[in-house]
């Protein structure tokens, strides 16, 4: 009795290692049948954090061939696909994305932006004459750092650092300090007018809601919080052939500013729009007068 249980057992772990060996056979003739094929990878890794990856490396035929899946708690999945084990990205060239690729929905962003616009004013009060036309100007630098999270696969809030220069020109009258005060007044008679500056310098956070209509164009719209650091006058005119030239520091500008931005863009160019319920001079110091400004985005 025992032979013959010994016998059977032998006979059915032979049986089970052929079947496996012709498995393994035909596993690895593939090019001459068409069926589905898995084959054994050579490194798989699981790396389990916020979001779950599950890497897949190297085949029977290619040693850096490369499978990759990302699942996150609350995005859907990302699949990537390589005929290679180098993954990097060139600025400016775009790459085919699959269907279901999709972006992390948090990400922290370097992506600077230079903006230079013409500014005007409303809300002007006695003396103040600030115009688009009139040569008052700013530029800035936005989108230095930031966080941006993705609330559906095209929209997304974000809050950004930048730096904002701002140049509030007058040709009729002149800006001058008196004590803490800053005031406008008329140039001398017979002075030959060149211009008369109010430049401020701010630290900024905008904190925006985007929209991607498509890969190339995205509009933005929220607050931007300034942060005035420094103000300062310059003044430029010529009187009786000399040329005088007038720089005052430390003018009593308001220390907390607000203006609503809109912005379009299409790929690395693009248009804004930024109006301001605020005085730009403290009120208790200065005229009042609120500022608006539009021009052109350029990104990097």
């Amino acid at each position: 009795m025992k032979k013959v249980f010994f016998t059977a057992l032998m006979l059915a772990i032979s049986l089970t290692s052929t079947a496996q060996d012709e498995n393994e056979k035909k596993s690895s003739v593939v090019e001459n049948e068409n069926e589905t094929v898995f084959i054994k990878p050579q490194k798989v890794t699981v790396k389990k954090g916020v979001n779950t990856t599950i890497s897949i490396t190297g085949e029977a035929d290619s040693a850096e061939y490369t499978y990759n899946i990302t699942q996150g708690e609350n995005s859907m999945a990302v699949y990537k696909e390589t005929d290679t084990s180098w993954d990097f990205t060139i600025p400016f060239v775009n790459k085919k994305k699959s269907s279901l690729s999709t972006q992390q929905r948090g990400r922290f962003i370097v992506d600077p932006t230079f903006g230079f616009g013409v500014i005007g004013a409303t809300q002007q009060g006695n003396g103040v004459n600030l115009s688009f036309s009139n040569g008052s100007f700013e530029y800035m630098l936005d989108r230095i750092v930031g966080l941006e999270y993705r609330t559906t696969r095209n929209s997304y809030v974000g809050v950004t650092f930048g730096l904002d220069w701002r140049n509030y020109k007058m040709l009729d009258h002149r800006w001058v300090k008196d004590g803490d005060k800053t005031l406008i007044t008329d140039f001398p008679n017979g002075a030959d007018i060149d211009y008369s500056r109010l430049r401020t310098l701010s630290l900024n956070l905008s904190f925006m809601y985007g929209y991607n209509f498509n890969r190339y164009v995205n509009m933005k719209i929220g607050p931007v919080v300034n942060f005035n650091t420094r103000g300062r006058i310059n003044t430029r005119f010529a009187l009786e052939g000399e040329l005088v030239k007038e720089k005052l520091k430390d003018i009593n500008i308001a220390p907390v500013t607000v203006d609503f931005k809109a912005e379009l863009n299409f790929r690395f160019v693009g248009l804004y729009f930024k109006y301001s319920p605020c005085n730009v001079l403290n009120s208790n110091f200065g005229p009042e007068f609120k500022p608006m400004s539009a021009g052109l985005l350029f990104g990097f």
